[in-house]
């Protein structure tokens, strides 16, 4: 079953809230001393009291990978994927085809148009690449996403390799509103942009279903 992207959302929210304590939120605390003028002993005596005015100082779970975290869960419960990672800190990036570790990219000048990559699998007989976003409205860096997607599929586009699969995986209600240059919806256009024989787009609840491709 794919992840309820908003649900998940709030219940980690809820779980940050019970879990909360005044040491976590020291930053916070000393910016809002910072703004208001209002004295640290004041703040927390507010905080202590007040169940409402503690939200403001709760941990965000979306400034925790939390979207990320959620794709990686559910991907490694597939049945068609082996060998599950989670790449960290940009361990691997995608460019001009090949995917290169980061020492491997700095050697090379750090060439500004690779993109990292999120997750690497092992489904049939392909080492699976993928990024994942999940975008709920659109502006700025929603749109950054998008590009971000775009270029993923622009570099492994030129992979010649018949081993690897590159899949970018696109969630949320901004990928169904319309791209007006394409004359179709934003995850389409990402799947018109990949070559589809090795580069693939889909939303999280069509993955199972690639994979299940890929196997044949």
């Amino acid at each position: 079953m794919v992840p309820d992207w908003e649900a998940e959302l709030q219940r980690a929210r809820v779980e940050n809230y019970k879990a909360f304590r005044l040491s976590d939120a020291a930053r916070k605390i000393k910016s809002f001393v910072d703004m208001t003028g209002l004295s640290e002993d004041q703040i927390k005596a507010k905080i202590r009291r007040d169940p409402i005015f503690r939200w403001f100082f709760v941990k965000d779970p979306k400034k925790q990978n939390f979207y990320e975290n959620l794709a990686a869960k559910h991907i490694r419960e597939m049945d068609a994927v082996r060998d599950f990672v989670d790449l960290h800190n940009s361990d691997k990036s995608i460019c001009a085809g090949l995917v290169m570790t980061r020492k491997e990219l700095t050697q090379r000048g750090g060439n500004p148009a690779a993109k990292t990559i999120d997750f690497q699998w092992q489904t049939g007989k392909y080492t699976v690449y993928a990024t994942h976003k999940y975008t709920k409205e659109s502006g700025g860096a929603q749109d950054n996403q998008y590009s971000d997607l775009h270029l993923f599929i622009k570099e492994a586009n030129e992979s010649h390799s018949s081993d690897d699969a590159f899949v970018a995986i696109a969630d949320g209600p901004y990928y169904n509103l319309p791209n007006t240059i394409r004359g179709a919806t934003k995850i389409e256009s990402l799947r018109q942009a990949s070559n589809k024989r090795n580069v693939f787009a889909c939303t999280m609840d069509d993955l199972s279903k690639l994979l299940a491709r890929l196997q044949l």
